[in-house]
């Protein structure tokens, strides 16, 4: 078998048999792979068959084609008695998959018009931008099983639509005729199972004025190889206004907000550790901050009327006080320190109200 059409065989890819009177040998020449079957005595009218592997090396075939396994046969005193090359490995590879160019970006508000119009002709990199696999675009796909040798890639620009000097990249454009073609020559020596990429490069592409944001304008693609016409999918242009929403503001909005613990202890714990005497603890918090940006930056202020706790149990309430906070400032600490605290009271049958004082940051009022 010919080193350049098959892979290293060893003894082991030769199977047994009972018609071996010993186990096969592989020899080599300079240019074959020799396998040498020493048989038993074979009876009159049998079939002998011994399976072996061969492998292909990629590269190295083609489509379609009958690779020849000559062989070799001789008696007991070595003498040749016939030998054949009917016997041929026939061959068949796949084609490449084959990416056209495609892009698909975002240009800014200022190039359009009021009626999101391109104002002027513009240049854009046709380089796969915008797909999710942009890095196939363009580009052939292949693998040990696919057909080696030359690939040409031809892309039809729509009119209007025109290639600048020097923006063609690895391909060639012809004005004339308004397209770009690429030769490859796909070389799968190294190829294994999985996919190898075979980029065939970005090109600019002249947009002309006036076109309409939004639009997809098609970049159909052909491609052929050693085979014929290759399958190829081909993509498209869309160049889109970039919209920036307008800020959504930040602001402080009221919230009915109030936590609840055992002092020193939190707010749940074993309960032998709570006594009657064991002080609650009442958080109000009457506002929250909405941020829309997730930035640490807040308004300065807001204003606050009025905020009332109405507790749901019987404990007594005997003190209040601000939570403490170093990020209000002094000032803002003076324009809440001047406030009125107003109880609210049942006397039987009557609801009655009485004014307790105030509360002071770094202060604690007692009722």
């Amino acid at each position: 078998m010919s080193k350049d059409i098959f892979n290293e065989v060893s003894d082991n890819d030769i199977s047994s048999s009972d018609f071996l009177s010993s186990p096969a040998k592989v020899t080599e020449t300079d240019t074959d792979w020799v396998i040498n079957m020493n048989l038993n005595k074979v009876p009159s009218g049998a079939h002998i068959g011994i399976p072996f592997i061969a492998t292909l090396k990629p590269g190295k075939i083609h489509n379609n084609k009958d690779y020849k396994v000559p062989s070799e046969y001789y008696d007991s005193k070595n003498t040749l008695l016939f030998k054949t090359d009917d016997f041929a490995i026939h061959t068949q590879t796949t084609d490449p998959t084959s990416y056209g160019p495609g892009v698909s970006e975002d240009l800014d508000a200022s190039d359009w018009d009021s009626n999101d119009a391109l104002k002027a002709a513009t240049d854009v990199s046709v380089n796969g931008s915008g797909f999710n696999y942009y890095d196939y675009l363009p580009s052939l796909h292949y693998t040990n099983h696919s057909e080696p040798g030359d690939y040409t890639v031809s892309v039809k620009l729509p009119a209007g639509y025109k290639v600048p000097s020097g923006g063609a990249g690895n391909w060639t454009y012809d004005a004339a005729k308004n397209t770009l073609t690429q030769k490859v020559t796909l070389d799968t020596t190294n190829a294994t199972s999985s996919d190898s990429i075979q980029s065939l490069g970005s090109f600019t592409l002249t947009v002309p004025k006036g076109y309409k944001a939004g639009t997809s304008v098609e970049l159909p693609t052909t491609t052929t190889g050693p085979n014929g016409d290759v399958s190829t999918n081909s993509y498209y242009l869309n160049l889109d206004k970039t919209y920036v929403n307008p800020p959504t503001p930040d602001y402080f909005y009221p919230y009915a907000g109030k936590s609840m613990k055992f002092q020193d202890i939190g707010s749940s714990s074993d309960v032998n550790r709570i006594k009657s005497s064991t002080p609650v603890v009442s958080t109000l918090q009457p506002m929250r901050y909405y941020n829309s940006n997730g930035t640490s930056k807040t308004p300065s202020s807001m204003a606050l009327s009025s905020v009332e706790d109405n507790p749901q149990f019987d404990y007594p309430t005997n003190e209040i006080s601000f939570v403490d906070s170093s990020s209000i400032s002094s000032s803002k600490q003076d324009e809440l320190n001047d406030n009125t605290v107003t109880g609210t009271y049942m006397d039987g049958s009557t609801q009655k109200k009485v004014t307790l004082g105030s509360v002071q940051f770094g202060k604690t009022a007692e009722i």
